[in-house]
Parts: C-alpha cells; structure tokens; sequence
C-alpha cells in the first residue's frame, strides 16, 4: 500500500467540514438570507462560497489517487464500481428503514425502495456517490486524456472553465440571460478529477513561471501568496455578484454562490500541497490526521443522520445565546466525534473495512 499523502487528507477532512457547513441551513449556510446584521451577511456570503467547494476537493482528490495508477476495467469494476454500488444500496436501505420507523405510517415497500435508489439518492448527501460512480465508469477514459495531456493542455481546460463559469453570473443580468453553454469535459465528475492529478501530479509552479527547472524559492513562495490574494478576490467577486442580485431583484439568490468555486477550489488544493505537503511519516499528528482522513467517507455516509438525530440539537438548544456561525464549532465536533465513534465500530467488524 503506498503511503498517504499527508496534505491529500487535511484536505479531505477540510472538505468534509465544508459539506457539514453546507447541510447547516438558515443557522450557518443559508443565515446570510435573514440575518440583519450587515457584517455577517457578507461573511456569511463568503463563506458559503467557498463552503461549496467541498465536493469539488473531494473529486480532485480522487483524481489525484486514482489517476495514477494502472489498473484493468475488469478490476476497476470489480474493486470500485461494485464497491460503491454496495455502499450505496447498503446505505440507502439503512436511511429507509430509519424513515419507516419514524413513518411507519409511510409503508414498507421493496419495490418504491428499488425504483428511488436507482433514479435519485434516498436522502439528498448520497448524491455525491452517483457523481463518484460516473466518475469511475469514465476513469478509464479521463486516466488515457490526463496521462496523455501536456501542461498547456490543463491549463487550456481550466481557462476554458473559468471563462464559461464566471462569466454567465456576472453578464447574464446586462445580456437577458442564457449564456450557459454545456461542455462535457467541465462537468463536475470530469473536470474535478482531471485537475485534482494535474494539481498533484504535473503542476510545477517554477517551471510554469520561469520556463525552466531551476529552484527558485521566491517564485513558489510569490505563487502561494498569490492563491491567497485569489481566494479572497473570488470571495469579493462572489459577495459583489450576490449583493447585486439582490439590490435589483429583491431577492437572495445562490447563482453566484455556486458558480464561482472552481478557482478557490483549486487554490485550495495547492495551498494545502503548498503548505502541509506529505507529512513527517511516524510523528502523532500525522498519525492521528491519516486516521480522521480514513474515516471520512463513513462519517459522510451517516452525517445526515447524526446531524439530524444529534448535532442539529446544539443550533436548536443555543440559538440565540450566542452567534450562530460560533455554534457550528461544537456543532461540526459532534458530528465528527459520532462519526468517528461509528467508523471505529465497522472497521473492526470482518468483511466490512473494504467498504469503508
């Protein structure tokens, strides 16, 4: 088993904490829509901006893992593909059984149970599972375009995403809308993945800024300082877009939100390459990060239920006593801990460790 990248998991767990902020509603994501304070609407704008590049992390990171390496399509089915669509069905069945016992009123019927797990996710999270299933019945192909691509060519497919991302939410209100165009290869499950390896793999910020191999140490520490300066003119462009939306509409919309995550998303991704790179192997906290990071995925799988069956008690027990975006701190660390407690709990059990 090759050793784990240290800055893959800190940014597996830091996107993780995003998607927890994203399900947090009108107590933390959805609090800048009716909160009278001027300062926290805006920070709250910001901050549910750069919340929604969680999924996108989680797909460059998984672009990253697996684009790599080399491996049948007999075996990337077989240890993959089925693997998800186990975890899928498995766990969709334990949300519908918690469904019918708070509504048995609801029925039990194999057959509804059958029809809604193969059309759309039986509780809203697990729709990233059907994103991470295409993306692996395409790896075969995306893993032949991104072995076979040079530096100019990733940088020709993120300039196309920048250009045919940001610019529909910032022209459509003077053009009457309909600028979207739907490119394929800048779907979530393609794109993402693709720049996670780039970003990972191919990404060389001295040789892209001076034509050369040669060490320069102040062009890698200009370029991170320059991810740092993009986040937060993507963060002013996105609280802009959103004021003015409103100003002239009179009401809140997620357009500019949701559409520009793919630059933060990728400083991300660079900063935590930058800044925490592979980790010292055998120190604790590298230890203890790798084991958190290895537990993601199942904490994911049962969020939405310790979140609602626990977590959201802390919003509901404090709101009011104290600011809302301060409760997603014990919040997130409840939903973490449960997480953890249960991830501990089936990686003991046989058979089930390989699923999770």
């Amino acid at each position: 088993m090759r050793d784990k990248k240290l800055y893959l998991e800190v940014l597996r767990i830091a996107a993780f904490l995003f998607v927890v902020f994203n399900h947090t509603g009108k107590y933390g994501f959805d609090l800048f829509t009716t909160t009278d304070s001027q300062a926290l609407r805006e920070v709250g704008i910001m901050l549910s901006n750069l919340v929604k590049c969680g999924v996108p992390i989680f797909l460059m990171i998984s672009g990253a893992l697996l684009i790599p390496l080399k491996e049948s399509i007999g075996m990337l089915y077989k240890k993959r593909v089925l693997k998800m669509a186990v975890v899928l069905a498995v766990i969709s069945f334990i949300y519908y059984i918690r469904l019918y016992i708070k509504h048995p009123e609801y029925g039990f019927s194999p057959k509804f149970f059958i029809q809604t797990v193969y059309t759309q996710p039986f509780v809203t999270p697990l729709w990233f599972i059907y994103i991470y299933i295409a993306f692996l019945i395409m790896l075969p192909l995306i893993r032949r375009m991104a072995l076979g691509m040079s530096g100019p060519e990733f940088l020709y497919i993120i300039l196309a995403g920048i250009l045919f991302t940001y610019l529909p939410p910032v022209l459509d209100p003077y053009m009457g809308g309909g600028l979207y165009l739907n490119i394929p290869v800048l779907a979530s499950g393609f794109f993402y993945p693709l720049i996670g390896y780039y970003l990972d793999s191919v990404f060389d910020p001295v040789k892209l800024i001076s034509g050369t191999g040669k060490i320069v140490p102040m062009i890698t520490g200009k370029f991170t300082l320059g991810m740092v300066i993009v986040l937060l003119l993507n963060a002013m462009l996105c609280l802009y877009i959103t004021v003015d939306v409103y100003l002239r509409t009179g009401g809140w919309s997620y357009d500019g939100i949701e559409a520009f995550i793919m630059l933060p998303s990728m400083c991300i991704f660079y900063l935590a390459k930058s800044l925490v790179g592979e980790g010292r192997r055998g120190t604790r906290a590298c230890k203890t990060i790798t084991y958190v990071g290895s537990c993601i995925f199942t904490v994911y799988l049962f969020e939405e239920m310790i979140r609602e069956d626990i977590a959201m008690n802390i919003y509901r027990m404090w709101s009011g006593s104290c600011p809302e975006l301060i409760l997603f701190i014990p919040y997130a660390v409840t939903v973490f801990a449960v997480g953890i407690m249960i991830a501990t709990v089936l990686k003991k059990i046989p058979g089930v460790k390989k699923y999770i």
